[in-house]
């Protein structure tokens, strides 16, 4: 039988292997985990992974499943490995990643988003009141919100985030035989938060900072009013309050416990969870997701409760 074509990024996989077990072994975990969440690695590739003793071994049959995979999968692995905290849990890597020049995915940016310096990360971009852009988001929050006022929206524009978020929405969507509910729900949050929703998106080790009563995720409500309470939102002092409007991956829901750290399995399966939890499945209110990649981020809306 031929010998199998290998691809330009397999190829630098394959290339600096030694050099990728050496640095990876460090916190096997770590990797097998932020993989797992973004749908590179499938749900029983990570429990086959998750049952390898020896950390090094981890990471071996961790790169040779990710050798031999499509060209886009071995991209992704490598992008992957670009990521701030990534590159926090392993630092020796950073200045060897971000030599690579790797070719861009197939989730393209948004239409829509302003030019971006190649040195940052991540921009708010202010909408112009009055565009079709700001009348959307003002709608939106304004349906349960008619009393406050709106002081600016801005447009968050995270292309790593974005890439994540494409990842785990095109996993969800195989996983579901392309049943994908996306919605666009609501987060309130704090000013001292808001600098590190930006550049990293949502962060489900906070949970239990409030009520965790469908499980220890990320909250995301229907309602604009529910979010824009104080408990959720707080004040700064001059009064103003802050909230996102998410693209949210709610996929297929059920009904949340509290102390959930996952969402339950579906019925008949040992293997496939449902992809978040509800307060009410028949009539959703609030969602919860256990992905950090699992929500984006889309737009940050500064207003005062008049």
């Amino acid at each position: 039988m031929a010998n199998r074509e290998v691809s330009g990024m397999e190829n630098i996989i394959i290339t600096n292997k030694m050099k990728l077990i050496d640095w990876l072994r460090v916190d096997p975990m770590y990797i097998l985990q932020h993989l797992h969440c973004k749908g590179i690695i499938k749900d029983r590739e990570y429990q086959s992974l998750m049952s390898v003793p020896e950390p090094e071994n981890k990471v071996i049959k961790l790169l040779d499943k990710i050798i031999g995979k499509k060209e886009i999968t071995c991209c992704q692995f490598l992008d992957t490995l670009k990521e701030h905290d990534v590159n926090e849990t392993y630092p020796v890597l950073q200045q060897w990643i971000t030599t690579l020049d790797l070719p861009a995915q197939q989730d393209k940016l948004p239409q829509d988003w302003a030019a971006m310096p190649a040195t940052s990360p991540v921009q708010l971009y202010s909408i112009h009141p009055g565009s079709p852009e700001y009348d959307e988001v003002q709608g939106l929050f304004q349906n349960t919100c008619p009393d406050n006022e709106i002081k600016k929206i801005e447009r968050v524009q995270n292309p790593n985030l974005w890439k994540s978020f494409q990842i785990k929405k095109k996993d969800i969507s195989d996983r579901n035989d392309r049943f994908l509910n996306e919605r666009r729900l609501f987060h309130g949050t704090s000013h001292t938060n808001v600098g590190h929703i930006n550049d990293h998106g949502f962060n489900r080790s906070y949970a239990g900072k409030n009520d965790a009563e469908y499980g220890n995720g990320t909250y995301f409500a229907v309602n604009a009013s529910y979010s824009a309470a104080d408990e959720f939102s707080k004040p700064d002092g001059e009064g103003r309050k802050l909230m996102y409007l998410c693209r949210v991956l709610t996929g297929h829901f059920t009904k949340g416990e509290r102390g959930m750290i996952e969402p339950p399995f579906k019925d008949g399966s040992d293997i496939r969870r449902y992809d978040s939890t509800t307060n009410e499945p028949s009539d959703p209110t609030e969602f919860v997701v256990f992905h950090d990649c699992q929500a984006y981020p889309e737009y940050l809306i500064t207003f005062l409760r008049v």
